[in-house]
């Protein structure tokens, strides 16, 4: 966990007087910050000196929140000194999202049902909830796996934190999930959730490393 970005993440929120749910388009109201449509293709962009930003409106509801919770962070790094990179910009969005006091609790009230916080957390996506579990339990894991058995190809997958190597309970929960388009618990600490929406289908996963262990 980045103290220094959580507490900038709950300094920036109370100044705002939001809470969850967040909705970073009233964040960005509340801070002064004007929000402006790139059209399809815009990869985001902070303009600092103008207090913009620029996304895709296009973008689905939740990719859209976390791009814009993602430039507003970038102006928030330049704007406080910290130095503007892309994971603390990742970081510092996912804090403003999903606020950590907030989120702890409903975690301590949902457990990690990843279901059950999005309906608490309408706008955050199956990825952001897992990344912000993973930021803030640092006993668990998780993957994203794109086109999980579609067609037969080869799913495109990443860990969360990057770089980890796949267990064979993880690969089960994911190819499961992504075989039936429902959530699955492979083991006790181990499960799958898939987004299937029109052409796109992906499956997020979260594992406690105690049971990873456990089943090696």
């Amino acid at each position: 966990m980045d103290y220094s970005l959580e507490e900038l993440a709950r300094e920036t929120l109370e100044e705002a007087d939001l809470g969850a749910p967040v909705d970073p388009d009233v964040l960005a109201h509340e801070l002064g910050v004007a929000v402006q449509d790139g059209g399809p293709g815009c990869q985001g962009l902070c303009i600092p000196g103008e207090r913009a930003v620029v996304v895709d409106d296009s973008l689905r509801p939740t990719r859209r929140a976390f791009a814009l919770a993602h430039e507003l962070a970038h102006l928030l790094l330049v704007t406080h000194g910290f130095p503007n990179t892309e994971a603390n910009a990742n970081y510092l969005g996912s804090a403003l999202l999903l606020p950590r006091d907030d989120f702890t609790r409903d975690l301590r009230r949902f457990g990690w049902d990843l279901l059950l916080l999005q309906s608490r957390h309408r706008l955050a996506s199956m990825e952001a909830l897992m990344r912000r579990v993973v930021a803030l339990r640092p006993e668990t894991r998780g993957w994203v796996f794109d086109r999980p058995l579609l067609a037969g190809r080869r799913p495109s997958k990443y860990s969360v934190p990057w770089g980890l190597r796949l267990s064979h309970l993880e690969r089960t929960a994911a190819a499961e999930a992504g075989a039936s388009g429902a959530p699955v618990q492979v083991v006790a600490g181990v499960e799958a959730w898939p987004v299937f929406e029109h052409h796109w289908k992906r499956v997020v996963v979260l594992a406690d490393l105690e049971s990873l262990e456990a089943h090696l």
